[in-house]
């Protein structure tokens, strides 16, 4: 990677997954395991962006409601019926770790191993768009690629991920 969390290599092996119908992908270096969603345990007062807690072999770790960070709310609004057809239990739990911090990211299912095109990949073209409104999170898309289709593809961009947790558990001004 280099100094802007960029990966150097290409073609760059990523996960693709799906968030309410709309593909993402993830670098594999990120990637610790895929697990079923099943035995979260809840986490009472806790931020509406957390699913739960998942416990791995002895270490308890917070799951991110994918969807819910990653996904503008107004595209969320449009596609509540597909996500309100698939229960927690059908869905995929990421475990991503870096620099010693784990997280589950919850995914509505994981596509396939494949490759990000790194250099056909830009981001402010593809980000503004027609000036149509984007479906994702800018600040956590780290670079765009499309599939065959001419569809957009954000590349998740981790280390910000990670950040906004860090942030969520910051006490806010008193």
């Amino acid at each position: 990677m280099d100094k802007l969390g960029v990966p150097e290599s290409r073609p760059y092996p990523v996960i693709f997954f799906e968030l309410q119908g709309r593909r993402w992908a993830m670098g594999l270096e990120w990637i610790k395991e895929i697990l079923q969603a099943r035995g979260l345990g809840a986490m009472p007062n806790a931020n509406q962006a957390i699913a739960g807690l998942l416990n791995v072999r002895g270490e308890v770790l917070p799951v991110l409601k994918g969807a819910e960070i990653l996904i503008n709310k107004a595209a969320q609004d449009i596609s509540l019926d597909l996500q309100a057809q698939q229960s927690d239990k059908e869905k995929r739990v990421v475990l991503i770790g870096t620099h010693g911090a784990s997280l589950g990211l919850m995914v509505d299912s994981v596509l396939k191993i494949g490759s990000f095109d790194i250099d056909t990949a830009g981001r402010g073209d593809l980000l503004e768009r027609g000036g149509a409104p984007m479906w994702w999170k800018g600040d956590f898309a780290l670079r765009m690629s499309l599939d065959k289709d001419g569809i957009p593809v954000p590349l998740l961009n981790v280390a910000r991920l990670m950040e906004y947790v860090k942030d969520m558990n910051r006490p806010g001004p008193a």
